[in-house]
């Protein structure tokens, strides 16, 4: 009977192992498809100023000048910055870089104390620095490891007032 008893665990032990493998083995795979038509990216870090000053919790978006080959992933170079004001691109994974080339760059800003998850402030960036057609930012990314000049936006002395008024109402 003492072996019996012994039997019972020794299997659901074996049985609990043999599951935790399967289990883990499929942890490995992602459930995100394969990203087709990825171009060569290259590490870019860089920082963001307004009027001289580190801009934090802004969000870029680097837009190619010349249009991307037809098979070519579509997904666009992208930020955040730090509190310094700098920021490092993504474009497949976390901080892997941009592909080479010429690029407009847009800012969405929200203030410094926005919702990060949901958006729900107004974009305060004037349309000169947010839209793609029109973005007075423009850089390149070279091949091999990329080092920005700082992008400067400048603004009106009425916009950097309204900025203000919005952009911090709890330093009232």
């Amino acid at each position: 009977m003492s072996g019996h008893s012994e039997r019972g665990p020794r299997w659901a032990v074996i049985a609990i192992g043999l599951s935790c493998v399967v289990f883990a083995s499929s942890c490995g795979r992602s459930k995100i498809p394969e990203i087709q038509g990825k171009l060569p990216v290259f590490p870019v870090k860089g920082k963001l100023l307004m009027d001289g000053k580190p801009l934090a919790n802004a969000n870029l978006v680097f837009h190619p000048t010349t249009p991307l080959p037809k098979d070519a992933s579509q997904i666009l170079p992208h930020g955040r910055t730090s509190e310094d004001g700098g920021f490092t691109l993504t474009t497949y994974s976390d901080n892997d870089g941009a592909p080479a080339g010429k690029y407009r760059v847009t800012v969405s800003y929200r203030g410094t104390h926005q919702n990060l998850r949901t958006n729900e402030e107004p974009d305060l960036m004037p349309p000169a620095y947010r839209n793609p057609r029109a973005s007075v930012l423009r850089t390149e990314v070279q091949e091999g490891d990329n080092d920005l000049p700082p992008l400067e936006i400048k603004l009106t002395p009425e916009q950097q007032q309204a900025l203000n008024e919005v952009a911090s109402p709890e330093s009232e």
